[in-house]
């Protein structure tokens, strides 16, 4: 008959103790479920490699005027960071204090309190069920046998957690103290810089074999590389490069990235500085670890032409194919962000990929250029004919080169030499189109299944 009283009061301890340790486990869920949904709402600036974020939260003031904010990624940048009230006016504050915590096994385990975990322990083998909270170096789990079971973190040697992103989230942690010394809760605007974030611009260019035209448009890449999330985020993106004293703090941890397409949301572009701004008019949730596709330049028609070029610098042997792109008013006129070109051809029975190549901000009236590949069916050849001193102060090169042509039709070669110093062509088997200080032209033009030789001696001064 003892026997149960005994089990009455062990019962007794056990349930005061969960009482009192899910108590602090609830409190750690409710500041977590409150930050979520303080940062529901959004403004994020994002630039190259790095984003100004503007969110909204309510922190709870203690009687000294303190309060603790977290859940900042890794990239933060402390010196950035500024309070507003909800009207946009500064707050004045005694200090702020960032402290980087230690992140490990024991801040996954709080993190993960609550959930069902598998636990492999060395005398138990393996135990699952809800992990009921994690101290002292024990764990305590609540089976799916309905049993309480209390292991040595000593005993355990793996664990397998929900998926998540927990194992990404940041140590992070900001106390702020306030000039008012009073108990309170409020709602402020919190600001900072952080990395993890970045965008650019990716580009299609199709066009069919009978058009002097090809289609172009153009979506916005946007990368979130960190543990932030926004259910509903006012996104605007900055082209152009901002001058940094050091390159932006980057995330340690990189997770499984997923990519969205969003909805064609309508793009507001504008000047700011000298800079383009690109303002998305509608609210976009951003999760973490988060690819979006955001299209912001419809299909537009845009003159232009085709080069071979021929630089023995890039190549010996190899003749280039180049996209000249007229961007000009009012064939086409809009500002290019840098990002990558993907260009197509329009072939039965789909597209065919042709080639890629990146291009920098590029204003109205400037041209593109953009590399496709190398021509399959032209084919040259460099070699220097000769050598020699001519003066005291200077020496001749004569060089050849040979251009095969294996196309059914005819082709034009545009050739480039660089030369650096002072120098000068003396003689040349065919005209010269273009010239620099440190390069000249020739454009040849090769008849069908033919082949053309440039001769040309040039002159070295000192």
């Amino acid at each position: 008959m003892k026997i149960w009283p005994n089990f009455l009061n062990k019962c007794c301890e056990a349930h005061r103790w969960l009482r009192s340790e899910w108590q602090g486990t609830a409190i750690l869920i409710f500041l977590s479920v409150t930050t979520a949904v303080a940062q529901e709402t959004a403004s994020l600036v994002i630039y190259s490699r790095q984003a100004l974020i503007r969110e909204t939260r309510e922190l709870t003031i203690d009687a000294g005027g303190m309060a603790k904010v977290s859940g900042f990624p890794p990239g933060m940048q402390f010196e950035s960071v500024w309070l507003e009230s909800p009207d946009g006016k500064t707050i004045p504050t005694r200090h702020i204090r960032f402290q980087r915590l230690q992140a490990g096994l024991p801040a996954m385990l709080q993190q993960v309190t609550g959930s069902d975990v598998v636990v492999y322990s060395k005398t138990l083998g393996r135990v699952s069920g809800t992990l009921m909270a994690a101290s002292g170096g024990k764990l305590y789990l609540h089976t799916t046998d309905q049993t309480l079971r209390v292991l040595s973190g000593e005993d355990v040697v793996a664990y397998d957690f929900p998926p998540g992103d927990y194992l990404y989230r940041s140590q992070t942690e900001l106390e702020i103290a306030f000039r008012d010394r009073v108990s309170t809760q409020k709602r402020f605007r919190l600001n900072y810089l952080t990395g993890g974030f970045s965008w650019r611009a990716h580009y299609t260019a199709v066009f069919r074999r009978d058009q002097d035209r090809l289609t172009l448009t153009g979506r916005f890449i946007i990368e979130n590389r960190t543990e932030l999330r926004f259910e509903k985020a006012s996104i605007t993106l900055v082209a152009g490069e901002t001058h940094r004293d050091r390159p932006p703090v980057q995330p340690v941890f990189r997770a499984k990235e997923k990519s969205r397409v969003a909805g064609s949301e309508p793009v507001e572009r504008k000047r700011a500085f000298e800079y383009y701004v690109y303002h998305l008019a509608d609210s976009i949730q951003v999760k973490p670890n988060d690819q979006l596709l955001i299209p912001f330049l419809p299909p537009k028609p845009i003159p232009f032409r085709k080069h071979y070029i021929y630089d023995p610098r890039l190549s010996s042997t190899d003749v280039f194919v180049r996209l000249e792109l007229t961007n000009d008013e009012p064939l086409f006129g809009e500002p290019l962000p840098a990002g990558r070109v993907q260009v197509y051809q329009e072939q039965a029975p789909g597209r065919l990929f042709l080639g890629e190549d990146r291009i920098r901000h590029t204003p109205v009236g400037e041209t593109v250029w953009l590399s496709v590949g190398r021509a399959f069916d032209i084919k040259a050849e460099r070699e220097k004919l000769a050598q020699a001193r001519v003066g005291p102060k200077s020496r001749s090169e004569t060089y050849s080169i040979r251009l095969r042509n294996h196309k059914t039709e005819p082709v034009i070669v545009r050739v480039v030499e660089r030369f650096s110093g002072n120098w000068s062509i003396s003689q040349s088997t065919d005209s010269v189109t273009a010239q620099t200080a440190d390069r000249v032209e020739w454009e040849l033009q090769i008849p069908a299944r033919k082949s053309k030789e440039l001769r040309y001696t040039v002159l070295f001064d000192w």
